[in-house]
């Protein structure tokens, strides 16, 4: 596979994922233009990942209220920014455990980093 074509792989299996996670977490999904002015102040989670094949890295950034909306819990207005921020970083876990078990499909192996969230940068 050639360098250009393994790019258009792997940026496939992150947009898969992160339909796949979002639809179970009951959330519908698009796409926002990089200049989106709601996501200024918005929490980014990252984590990395990687092997001899391959090394990557996934930054999630998104609006609050969609972050609040996929919080598993009845009643969104009573999470604190500390687990919302926390929530995103699992958010950047399960996404990239997604991809993790989609490249194992293809007998690529990755061992995932620990994710990160950054509030107000």
């Amino acid at each position: 596979m050639q360098h250009s074509e393994a790019l258009c792989f792997i940026y496939d299996l992150f947009e898969e994922a992160f339909i796949t996670l979002f639809e179970s977490l009951s959330c519908n999904t698009n796409f926002a233009s990089s200049d989106e002015p709601s996501l200024d102040t918005a929490f980014i989670a990252m984590i990395d990942a990687g092997s001899k094949e391959l090394e990557t890295r996934l930054f999630l950034r998104m609006p609050f209220s969609a972050l609040a909306l996929s919080y598993p819990i009845p009643d969104v207005t009573e999470v604190s920014d500390e687990k919302l921020e926390d929530w995103m970083a699992e958010l950047a876990n399960m996404m990239m455990g997604k991809v993790k078990a989609k490249l194992l499909d293809h007998d690529v192996r990755i061992k995932l980093g620990l994710p990160e969230s950054f509030f107000g940068i």
